[in-house]
């Protein structure tokens, strides 16, 4: 099982290999440049290496099912399939350092995939109960069996709520000892906040990352406390700044000014594009940079 499982985190190495198309000169050129980077990185690439070897030894059968599974992986968005490697790093985690030889030989034993999922949900429920105050072990044996999942779902809720307003309060604590003495008032509203987190809010995560219901949600908050921090706290965490989601820039007006301004450094002659009018700047930079404006995420 454990090469099984482990053979799964070569995904992103099987897709080019395997489960897509022919790739086109672009691809070549990419995957080429990723090839010097990873030389530069020995101990990556000998992991890398190591890895390939083993999925070539699984038996074909094993080869199959993880090469269907790429594919299917590959035919999601960007944002979908980092979240599904973030979870299936997550999974192997617990799987090799989180639960004994006894629960593994269940999973192993469990072909039936919905078998399978009903034992981790199983293995992660008791592990979950194992792990709180004694009071609330007690008082969860007394619940009738039909009521458990919906006590142990609203105790999840409340307790990622304890773990956001434990962020908001390590984060403002300097704040709120200020407050207190009268020194200094608590982040209410967004220009409360150091200016580089202005920036970020207002060049990334507001432009970039938010829904206008999003948007609209955090704008409500404004000046309350402790909402608007919590909320804050809580969209930055739903959109990591690295991933494209569902909506993003789609010209290169929407994008950040230091973003812009890298842009512009690289042009052949940054001077003679300072003298053009703002309002023309974005649409010479996309025809210098061959960019096609107005589709997200293909921007």
């Amino acid at each position: 099982m454990r090469g099984a499982v482990a053979s799964l985190l070569m995904l992103a190495l099987v897709v080019p290999l395997a489960a897509l198309p022919e790739p086109t000169p672009e691809q070549w050129r990419a995957n080429r440049r990723r090839f010097e980077q990873l030389r530069k990185q020995p101990e990556e690439l000998a992991r890398l290496r190591a890895e390939a070897e083993a999925f070539f030894h699984l038996d074909p059968e094993r080869q199959q099912h993880i090469v269907r599974l790429a594919k299917a992986l590959a035919n999601e968005p960007v944002a979908t399939q980092t979240r599904l490697m973030e979870v299936l790093d997550r999974y192997v985690d617990w799987y090799h350092n989180q639960i004994d030889d006894a629960a593994r030989q269940r999973l192993h034993d469990a072909r039936d995939p919905q078998q399978r999922l009903e034992i981790i949900r199983k293995l992660r429920e008791d592990q979950w109960i194992a792990d709180q105050p004694k009071a609330l072990r007690d008082r969860l044996a007394q619940l009738p069996a039909a009521e458990r999942a919906a006590w142990i779902a609203k105790e999840k809720a409340a307790e990622r709520q304890r773990r956001i307003e434990w962020i908001v309060a390590r984060n403002f604590w300097m704040e709120l000892e200020g407050d207190a003495k009268g020194r200094r008032s608590l982040p209410t509203r967004l220009t409360d906040l150091p200016p580089p987190v202005q920036t970020y809010v207002k060049d990334y995560l507001l432009r970039m990352f938010l829904t206008p219901e999003e948007a609209d949600q955090l704008a409500k908050t404004d000046g309350q406390w402790p909402q608007f921090p919590m909320k804050l706290v809580e969209l930055a965490d739903k959109h990591p700044a690295a991933l494209p989601g569902p909506v993003g820039p789609k010209s290169i007006s929407d994008l950040p000014p230091r973003v812009v301004n890298e842009l512009r450094l690289k042009l052949p002659n940054p001077k003679k594009f300072e003298k053009l009018a703002p309002a023309a700047q974005p649409a010479l930079l996309a025809k210098v940079y061959g960019i096609k404006e107005g589709k997200w995420p293909e921007f």
